[in-house]
């Protein structure tokens, strides 16, 4: 549905447990869900939904701006800002240094290198992380698997019967206290399977006591970082 200039896509599900219509709103993946009972018409589905574009025009309102990975574009990386510099006759490997990325080749192939770039970085990291936090509490050895994915839901999990760690990418953008809170949290999950006290002591322990503020920042920036490297016309993520 457009809005004014943006456009935010509506998913529409049929349920057999909802008793109304209803609109809830996926500001990360920037789509909105329309419920309906099983026996609803589509008309009057297509009748409520006219009836709140207000809602849904507040809802683009919180959407952020998408940031592709396009020369000049500007993103946050570990607790800096970083700015894209395409040079044809550069090396095509993304090179950072003072801020600055620079990345060579044909431009048609610069986000896709940006992108793989950043997730490499990203896997190297959270894994040298989650085996220093695992080592702190000698549990390193269990450790048989970190992946980075591109998630919507979870900053991170871990299965620890299994010792595998898995970690959205997009926490190399946040701050290193952030990233470095959600490492610790996964981490103590090696000891405390729930998220009773002694888990929260813990995984506080672990991160020095940034919990809060690592749980306080994802809140109200979590969001954008899913944003970073998008076009403004992609579909749902």
């Amino acid at each position: 549905m457009a809005i004014g200039a943006r456009h935010i896509p509506v998913e529409v599900r049929r349920s057999r447990r909802a008793r109304r219509l209803s609109l809830t709103a996926d500001t990360a993946r920037g789509v909105v869900r329309l419920t309906i009972p099983a026996r609803a018409a589509y008309e009057d589905a297509a009748r409520f939904l006219d009836s709140r574009k207000g809602w849904l025009g507040a809802r683009l309102n919180d959407l952020p701006v998408a940031c592709p990975f396009a020369p000049g574009a500007r993103f946050p990386l570990e607790g800096g800002d970083v700015v894209i510099r395409h040079r044809p006759a550069a090396p095509r490997e993304p090179v950072l240094g003072d801020g600055v990325i620079t990345v060579g080749g044909p431009s048609a192939f610069l986000h896709a290198r940006i992108d793989r770039w950043l997730r490499r970085r990203a896997e190297v990291l959270l894994t040298a992380e989650t085996a220093e936090f695992a080592r702190r509490i000698d549990r390193e050895a269990t450790i048989t698997q970190v992946r980075v994915r591109d998630t919507r839901r979870q900053w991170g999990s871990c299965a620890p019967a299994h010792g595998r760690f898995s970690y959205s990418w997009r926490l190399i953008l946040a701050p290193p206290l952030v990233r470095r809170a959600v490492v610790a949290h996964e981490v103590a999950h090696l000891v405390h399977r729930g998220h009773d006290a002694r888990f929260h002591r813990l995984a506080d322990e672990l991160a020095g006591g940034t919990q809060d503020e690592a749980n306080a920042w994802l809140r109200r920036h979590g969001t954008s970082l899913h944003w970073i490297g998008r076009q403004e016309n992609d579909g749902p993520a």
